[in-house]
């Protein structure tokens, strides 16, 4: 698994040179079916929040709504330890899905699985569909998946 760190550099007068990690989100996705659906504007922003809320909260449950443009999503976290939570900050998160976004738009995509982790016991699964296809429960955590396309 590739590693994309970004290295920002602090100093003081009296100490050496201390180094802090940025680490992004890694993601990937799968597309169920493509078609023609624009994301709402800010979905991108509305969907961080939801996920990073659900992680300070430690909860693992689905999410699902209605973004716009006739375009729902379900959202659901998983854990290989005791908690659901990412130490990923709002704007990691707001990042990763600006990728997801662009993706769904470059690919015409109309139903798609997208697959999160930050180098913890987290990951979360995002799945988008447009009205016509409708939302299929805990589809993007299935095993079967296949995650062809790294973002």
């Amino acid at each position: 698994m590739q590693m994309r760190t970004a290295v920002y550099l602090t100093a003081t007068a009296l100490s050496l040179p201390s180094l802090t990690f940025a680490r992004s989100i890694d993601i990937e996705a799968h597309v169920i079916r493509n078609d023609f659906a624009n994301l709402p504007q800010g979905a991108e922003s509305f969907l961080a929040k939801i996920i990073k809320q659900r992680s300070d909260s430690n909860f693992c449950e689905s999410a699902v709504g209605y973004l716009g443009n006739n375009i729902y999503y379900q959202y659901e976290a998983v854990s290989s330890g005791k908690n659901c939570d990412t130490t990923a900050q709002l704007k990691t998160i707001t990042d990763a899905l600006r990728k997801a976004s662009d993706f769904w738009d470059r690919k015409t995509v109309y139903h798609a699985c997208f697959k999160m982790s930050h180098g913890g016991t987290w990951t979360g699964f995002l799945q988008l569909a447009g009205a016509n296809d409708g939302l299929e429960d805990g589809l993007c955590k299935d095993s079967r998946v296949g995650y062809e396309y790294r973002l």
